[in-house]
Parts: structure tokens; sequence; C-alpha cells
């Protein structure tokens, strides 16, 4: 019991501000496929794995697995980037 009331005045002390400092690791998924172990082990270098056609207008942004919208692969600057189009929860989309 004395270790809860230790974690409490500790948690007590430390600002809020803190959990802004969490990390999150940020994911863009372009696709997700199943496929049979079989088929898995028949991949190569050099296999080419196809996308469905608007793959590129469908990337799933996901923090720690979780889906939180959706964007678009653009061109930024020579480099590829991804455009939020729709942020999930309630938020709608992005203007």
């Amino acid at each position: 019991m004395e270790w809860q009331n230790e974690i409490a005045a500790a948690a007590e002390t430390r600002p809020l501000a803190d959990l802004d400092r969490l990390p999150v690791r940020l994911e863009f998924v372009l696709q997700q496929s199943e496929v049979t172990l079989d088929e898995l082990r028949e991949l190569c270098r050099s296999n080419v794995l196809p996308l469905s056609a608007d793959a590129e207008r469908r990337v799933e942004l996901r923090a720690n697995g979780a889906l939180l919208g959706r964007g678009e692969l653009v061109q930024l600057d020579g480099r590829l980037g991804v455009e939020v189009a729709q942020w999930l929860g309630g938020s709608g989309d992005v203007e």
C-alpha cells in the first residue's frame, strides 16, 4: 500500500505536460494484404506485389497501431509525403 501512495504522490508532482513527451509510433499504411504461408515463402527479391489502383489515395495514418485517419501520397519538394485528408473519431474531414 505504501508504494501506491508513493506513486500517487509522484504523479501529483509531475505536470501533465510530461504526457506530451511520450513517444508514439506513427505509421503510414498503403495497403494490407492477407496471403498464405506458401505464398509468403514464394516471395523473393525483385517480386512485385500489386496494390489496389487507388492505394496512394487511401493511406491509413496509425499511431501505435490505432487508426487515426486517412491521407494521400503527395510529392513535396521532390520527396514523398502524406497529406492528411481525414481524421477519424468525430473530427470529420480536415479542411
